[in-house]
């Protein structure tokens, strides 16, 4: 017995001599390319068993060291069924997005973890020039809805993405809103660098958690046409989570290219800026709300050219909303603390119908600050409201100054408060010359003070009035069946020397007006102060008017009196 157990043990141990002598052999030269060969065919199952219903993954080939914990994908590809479009469209999915890169690369790759818990831990992750479209649809973005696509029941699901440095270089991407209430959207030049990222699909009651340590993001450039015909482009962006700020440099927005303008009666504009500055951005915040928070906005060098030319057929009208409605129709929450305008212009220009000539006008030197933008659910249930001041001139000259305050909740309130002060009215001419053939001559305008209270439907307030030595006439040159049919003869009459002079006037008058659906809040500002205007200058001119009238009748009785008196003589 004991014979036969040595001999059962001398032979298990030759045995295991050979093996280990046949693995050393092995080994150096074949060990790792089976290693490999197998992380490989598991990877490829965990992949498969990962993937999202209705997207498909693939490469063109998959490299992996199972040594140094590396892996290299080529020709990656994340694509999805064309089928799901229809599905975004009814807002069944809020996103779906494709992307191809040249090369993925992770380094430092735990193949244990991966293989036995699921769990992916990499050092570093880096894509080379990938290309990502990402579609939107009609319904309210939410921001982590496609990781929340991650958090479903499969066997093999990796429930946890943890890398220390993940790196893009060179990105371009293409965002398209098939609801059609955001403009496509051209990324060239991305570069990204996010540390500490984990996404975990485990124990959260949303079914997914988002965090990061740091991140980096520039762009080079960034384009997009708005729906009518506009063109923005962008000349940089950059992102820091670590200072917590955005920048963004070299900001235009041109109007329609020139075939395809001036066919219909549409405001066109022209807007520069030379940068934007965003501090106080909450990206953490914004990823756990699902909204964008940012503490300030502050404009630049801002330049605004709005052109109008009313010779041109009036289109179909379209509504056009409040700003807190607008706001609530965006497809994404947001919330900014303050928006600053520093150092704005404004420049005007409208074409008359009739005249044919152009009328401008200029506000300069604006500065603006605007608090509580925002169409957080939680702003409309505290009451809170859009609150704002400008100031500045108009033409260069005139002090202006403009209170705003708006409701956030459905009612559709605002405030309006505005003041012009000092304005020399012969300024004027550079507008009511070529659009209603008006000459100022003289006068100035010591004060106009607006306050209009309104909603979506209709406006009331009052305007008040202090100008003097008010001195205008038709403009000369004007032809006399124009000037007949602007009562011009009558204008030129009224303030002449011989029925008083240049008229002088302090007072307010009350007035409302209704709001047209299809024109902005600026217009709906214009209308009340114009409405305002009338009623503070009808009664002027029916004094006027009848200062006339008795005038002439005292006028005709001396006359008459003096041919009677001739008359006597003669006799």
């Amino acid at each position: 017995m004991r014979k036969w157990l040595r001999t059962s043990l001398l032979l298990v141990a030759l045995a295991s001599a050979a093996g280990v002598a046949w693995f050393s052999w092995w080994a150096p030269r074949h060990g790792d390319v089976w290693l490999d060969r197998q992380v490989a065919r598991r990877l490829q199952r965990v992949i498969n068993s990962a993937s999202v219903p209705g997207y498909r993954f693939t490469y063109h080939s998959l490299k992996a060291d199972a040594r140094s914990g590396s892996l290299l994908l080529t020709g990656a590809e994340l694509g999805f069924d064309p089928a799901l479009l229809d599905s975004l469209r009814k807002g069944t999915y809020q996103y779906l997005f494709a992307v191809k890169a040249d090369t993925i690369a992770l380094h430092g790759l735990s193949f244990r973890r991966l293989l036995l818990y699921g769990e992916f831990h990499v050092a570093a992750i880096v894509l080379a020039a990938p290309d990502l479209h990402y579609l939107t649809g009609p319904k309210r973005v939410d921001l982590v809805d496609p990781f929340k696509r991650l958090a479903g029941e499969q066997r093999g699901l990796v429930t946890l993405l943890k890398a220390d440095t993940i790196i893009v270089h060179q990105a371009g991407a293409v965002v398209r809103d098939l609801g059609e209430q955001l403009p496509v959207l051209d990324i060239a030049g991305l570069d990204l660098a996010v540390l500490q990222a984990r996404i975990s699909t485990k124990g959260t009651r949303s079914g997914v958690r988002l965090s990061v340590g740091g991140a980096e993001l520039r762009v080079d450039s960034l384009n997009t046409s708005l729906p009518n015909g506009s063109h923005l482009h962008i000349g940089a962006i950059s992102l820091s989570r670590a200072s917590r700020t955005w920048h963004i440099a070299g900001l235009r927005l041109s109007p329609p290219p020139q075939d395809t303008l001036h066919r219909w009666r549409k405001s066109l504009t022209t807007l520069t800026m030379e940068s934007i500055a965003l501090t106080g951005v909450d990206l953490d915040r914004s990823i756990a709300d699902e909204a964008l928070w940012v503490g300030r906005m502050a404009v630049h060098g801002m330049h605004v050219l709005v052109t109008l030319d009313k010779t041109r057929p009036e289109a179909a009208r379209s509504p056009v909303l409040l700003p807190p409605a607008a706001l609530a129709a965006l497809p994404f929450s947001i919330r900014l603390d303050t928006l600053s305008v520093l150092g704005a212009n404004v420049h005007y220009r409208e074409r008359h119908e009739v005249t044919r000539r152009w009328g401008e006008v200029d506000f300069t030197h604006l500065h603006a600050e605007f608090l509580h933008i925002t169409n957080h659910p939680a702003a409309r249930v505290k009451g809170e409201r859009i609150t704002g001041t400008v100031e500045g001139a108009l033409f260069d000259s005139a002090s202006v100054a403009v209170r705003y305050a708006a409701d956030l909740d459905t009612s559709g309130r605002f405030l309006v408060v505005a003041t012009v002060s000092d304005l020399p009215l012969t300024h004027l001419n550079r507008a009511v010359q070529p659009l209603m053939r008006m000459q100022i001559g003289s006068g100035m305008l010591h004060r106009l003070a607006l306050r209009m209270d309104g909603n979506d439907v209709r406006a009331r307030g009052n305007l008040s009035l202090h100008y003097s030595d008010l001195l205008l006439r038709v403009e000369p040159g004007t032809p006399s069946a124009v000037r007949h049919s602007m009562f011009g003869s009558v204008m030129d009459a009224m303030l002449s020397q011989a029925y008083g002079g240049p008229l002088d006037a302090e007072g307010g008058r009350d007035f409302t007006v209704q709001r047209e659906r299809d024109r902005s809040i600026f217009t709906y500002c214009w209308h009340a102060t114009r409405e305002g205007l009338v009623r503070n200058l009808v009664p002027e001119a029916k004094d006027r008017m009848r200062t006339m009238l008795r005038t002439d009748a005292e006028q005709r009785r001396e006359e008459r009196a003096l041919r009677k008196a001739r008359k006597g003589k003669v006799r």
